[in-house]
């Protein structure tokens, strides 16, 4: 997702109204052999699918829900009412911000660029980019696109891309002109800043203007027809109305300028049909199969990223997905490239969490073939409370002031095999610096057997995921910043 400072920095962990087909087309000449297609089990109660969704979905604004194949569009359902202040639910046409998804697109823009050679990806940022060749010594632009450059998320905060200025070329390049949080290829922390600067790199590579690139080379071919940078291109009767963080029905939208590509773009689910079906192998002339491949699979740099996706496994196959967020709309995508499957969630509100739930749970009931499972929040126990209270206590102390002793008696030691404490460390300061002090934190209860909370801190609020030992000291044995 996208948000102004606390998305996605970091990921610590050991260890998805009506029935509706798609009439796109089944995949472009070239595309390899799709697999027989088989029904999924998952949808063979449309019904009780939507009312699955209805229930999941409940108390949200408005949001919409869809399972895609290579073929295009397989089922999707609407929730809430597309204008938050009421009337008729969204649908697949209907038109929100897809917040970081945007990056995705920004990822295949840069792999393109790759391939018809006018930039390679271990080549230094400062080639492209020379005002900041300096300050980006050793920064390559795989490190961009793979969250390992150590570029803060928000750099110095003196391009605000969540208040109504757009900010310019010049300006997000003076931000960026800050210390990294780390070195280049050592740690993998989310950062907006530069995913945004890969957009500027993929931009001066080919000659043209960003909004330009992408149109032509990524959302036309992809079909993505009602995607859109600006929210006045945007229909009225096809627009979600968003909901702030606040409450406030139709805040004023961020003007990402120069940050687009890190996160700017408007998109349907029929939309986000496409980049799902990119990533399932039906689109071969907008990606080569080999590149795509490539973009699909876990790299040897940190983390679980391939080129702008996360990449993971469910019950044992390999996944690949990416949320949004904006403060006023969120987003989740995912695709499991061998089960020919790709669930888009699209809703008014903040709650990405909540929308990226709902979307592995249905991921989840496809590919194991079972009932769907539930994201509503349930009430922590006495005990839990005070066992998760002691846990983000202790971290609140460790983003102010940290050692190795108190890394190690946070963590588990499996954690801590998984995660070694200067690693740990290492992310530790990058949250603090994009955060600022956290000096209160609220438990919203547990889905999936994740606990979650609520960090309130100098910089906004931030999400935690996580889960700690039953038993004292109660150590994390999972936490992630959501």
């Amino acid at each position: 997702m996208l948000h102004r400072c606390k998305e996605g920095m970091a990921a610590l962990a050991v260890a998805l109204v009506a029935c509706s087909s798609s009439s796109r087309p089944v995949g472009e000449p070239g595309a390899p052999p799709l697999p027989s297609r088989r029904e999924l089990p998952v949808l063979a109660d449309v019904d009780g699918l939507a009312r699955w969704a209805d229930r999941e979905l409940a108390g949200l604004p408005s949001a919409v829900i869809g399972v895609v194949d290579r073929d295009g569009v397989r089922w999707s359902h609407g929730a809430g009412a597309r204008d938050a202040r009421g009337g008729a639910p969204p649908d697949a046409r209907s038109v929100y911000r897809i917040g970081s998804i945007t990056k995705v697109l920004t990822g295949v823009a840069v792999l393109q660029q790759r391939d018809r050679g006018t930039l390679t990806l271990d080549e230094p940022v400062g080639t492209r980019v020379p005002e900041l060749a300096s300050r980006l010594a050793g920064v390559t632009i795989r490190n961009l696109v793979t969250h390992t450059s150590g570029i803060p998320s928000v750099g110095d905060a003196s391009a605000p891309y969540w208040q109504q200025t757009p900010p310019s070329e010049a300006a997000m390049l003076r931000a960026l002109d800050t210390p990294l949080d780390f070195a280049p290829g050592t740690v993998e922390a989310y950062s907006n800043a530069g995913m945004a600067l890969a957009g500027l790199v993929a931009a001066r590579a080919a000659g043209a203007p960003w909004r330009t690139l992408l149109q032509q080379d990524v959302l036309t071919p992809l079909g993505m027809t009602t995607a859109v940078w600006d929210r006045g291109a945007v229909p009225v009767d096809r627009l979600a109305i968003g909901v702030g963080e606040d409450g406030t029905i139709d805040p004023p939208h961020w003007q990402l300028g120069t940050f687009e590509p890190a996160g700017g773009l408007y998109a349907s689910l029929d939309d986000l049909a496409g980049v799902a079906r990119l990533a399932l192998g039906a689109f071969p002339s907008v990606l080569a199969p080999a590149s795509l491949a490539e973009s699909l699979a876990d790299g040897p740099l940190p983390g679980a990223v391939g080129v702008a996706w996360q990449v993971g496994t469910v019950e044992g196959a390999p996944l690949v997905g990416h949320t949004g967020s904006t403060g006023d709309y969120s987003s989740s995508l995912i695709v499991v490239p061998g089960s020919n499957l790709a669930v888009v969630v699209l809703g008014a509100g903040p709650d990405a969490d909540r929308l990226d739930c709902v979307a592995k749970a249905l991921v989840r009931a496809a590919v194991r073939k079972a009932p769907l499972g539930s994201c509503i929040a349930e009430p922590l126990a006495a005990e839990a409370v005070a066992a998760a209270t002691i846990a983000v206590e202790r971290l609140l102390a460790l983003a102010v002031a940290h050692d190795e002793a108190a890394i190690r008696a946070a963590f588990t030691p499996d954690f801590l095999i998984a995660i070694p404490p200067a690693q740990i460390g290492s992310v530790l300061d990058a949250v603090a610096s994009q955060l600022g002090a956290c000096d209160r934190f609220e438990l919203l209860g547990a889905r999936d057997g994740v606990t979650r909370a609520t960090l309130h801190c100098a910089s906004g609020p931030a999400g935690i995921g996580f889960a700690v030992e039953d038993a004292a000291p109660h150590r994390f044995t999972a936490l992630r910043f959501e």
